[in-house]
């Protein structure tokens, strides 16, 4: 157990083993350095024993990259460093044969100016406490569908263009989040693995964390709660409670992301409740609790009779063109059958309809910057690679795997984005679903038909 009041946080963490776990490899660590103050969870895929544990190496190497390189943006400084990292490992797997299959789950978060920068890789959580409510940050869950999708002997392969574990793949798809949280006093921050926030309700954690004690005593209660509703996973925590902070205004915004699962919370499994938590809660609580719906369901439902009424409105009321008859003229004459002859000509013309104009988005300039991946500028642009490396303008801008070179200037064909954002018009057209995880969809036959279809 560690336990440090410094200038304007207490922290606490500690890990412990699980009862059906063989060995706990677990890392927790938090250290100052010149880009601010980190704490980091690290876990082992396989609780296998290794001369050399994989999270111990991913938290030292992110703990070299942060205490040896200064960068400006703390974004940037967390995303370098865990990209560094999973380059390291992933080279150090390929080399050792025994650790063949072997990727490590990270939770970190930079504080730097009073402002926290976070990422989820695998089977961790991050979570948010401003003494009323507990919010759940990050947790990424496509390890534990992954889980449950594979054999009983074997691992399901995986889907991703790029890994999510670090050591998983050359690349590694993660997420900073893009607004920092600007926590105020006596707000909380909790970085868990799945022993705790599996066996213990969010509730019952919200709690603990706002009863008025040290750091360091409900942490204890946390680890008691984990072990007495099973205790079977390891059991790792690290606790930040904030004081003595300038800023007076509380700002936090859950990063977002298309990909699936994240931050998609899981139902929570109840946990016996200590006898002492039994009757805490009033009745009038319990009854807001069992009938309160969120809002986004509202918003759902009245989008969807906005839809059905114009569909409604569109079928049976607009105004239908009107039908123009022409009566069985009599015997004209040469001028009466030039009057007819114009008339028909007037009938002829078809009706004038609105003119739907479409929004085609011009190509963006991109100076790719170090460390950028193919996975990354698509989280940014919503863009395959194969457009980007097949676009006329950018012929001969990328090394020889065809990956982006740093400082190299290209072009992003932002008509191809997946992002509603930025190709309001047709981004239903480049989905995953259409183009491919992997962009394995996207070829010049694709682009035809698209064209054909919608241009």
């Amino acid at each position: 157990m560690a336990n440090r009041k410094l200038r304007n946080f207490e922290y606490a963490n500690h890990t412990e083993k699980g009862n059906q776990v063989i060995i706990n490899t677990d890392q927790v660590e938090y250290f100052d350095c010149s880009n601010g103050s980190v704490f980091i969870i690290c876990q082992d895929d396989e609780n296998v024993a290794h001369e050399v544990s994989l999270s111990s190496m991913a938290v030292q190497r992110m703990k070299y990259y942060l205490e040896n390189e200064y960068v400006v943006n703390p974004q940037s400084a967390l995303y370098n460093a865990l990209i560094y990292t999973n380059g390291f490992i992933f080279e150090y797997v390929r080399k050792n044969e025994n650790y063949k299959g072997s990727y490590v789950h990270c939770a970190c978060v930079l504080a730097r100016d009073n402002k926290l920068y976070y990422s989820v890789l695998g089977n961790l959580s991050i979570y948010y406490s401003n003494g009323k409510k507990l919010f759940l940050l990050a947790k990424d869950t496509r390890e534990t569908n992954r889980e449950k999708s594979a054999d009983s002997n074997e691992k399901s392969e995986i889907q991703d263009e790029d890994g999510y574990l670090l050591g998983m793949a050359r690349n590694v798809s993660l997420e900073i989040n893009i607004e920092p949280l600007e926590p105020i006093n006596d707000d909380m921050l909790l970085l868990c693995s799945k022993g705790l926030y599996e066996f213990v309700a969010e509730k019952s954690i919200q709690k603990i964390l706002a009863d008025p004690m040290p750091a360091q005593t409900k942490l204890y209660r946390l680890l008691d709660m984990a072990n007495i509703a099973g205790g079977e996973n390891n059991i790792s925590v690290q606790l930040i409670s904030f004081y003595n902070l300038e800023n007076t205004d509380r700002k936090f915004k859950p990063f977002t992301s298309k990909r699936p699962g994240l931050l998609k919370r899981k139902p929570e499994t109840r946990s016996p409740k200590p006898k002492n938590d039994e009757e805490d809660e009033n009745s009038s609580t319990s009854i807001l609790d069992k009938y309160w719906v969120p809002p986004y369901k509202y918003i759902f439902i009245g989008l969807v009779v906005l839809l059905v009424s114009y569909m409604f409105y569109d079928i049976f009321l607009k105004d239908q063109p009107k039908v123009v008859t022409q009566e069985k003229p009599r015997k004209e004459t040469p001028e009466d059958a030039l009057q007819v002859t114009d008339s028909l000509e007037i009938l002829e013309t078809p009706l004038e309809s609105e003119n739907e104009t479409v929004n085609i988005p011009e190509d963006r300039l991109y100076v790719v910057k170090p460390g950028d991946t193919w996975g990354k500028i698509y989280t940014e642009f919503g863009v395959c690679s194969w457009f980007i490396r097949n676009l006329e303008s950018n012929k001969g801008k990328f090394d020889a795997d065809e990956n982006p070179i740093a400082g190299s200037r290209i072009f992003i064909p932002i008509l191809y984005s997946s992002k509603e954002i930025l190709n309001p018009d047709f981004y239903q057209e480049f989905s995953l679903e259409k183009t491919g995880t992997r962009c394995e969809n996207a070829n010049e036959g694709f682009i035809e038909r698209f064209r054909d279809l919608n241009l």
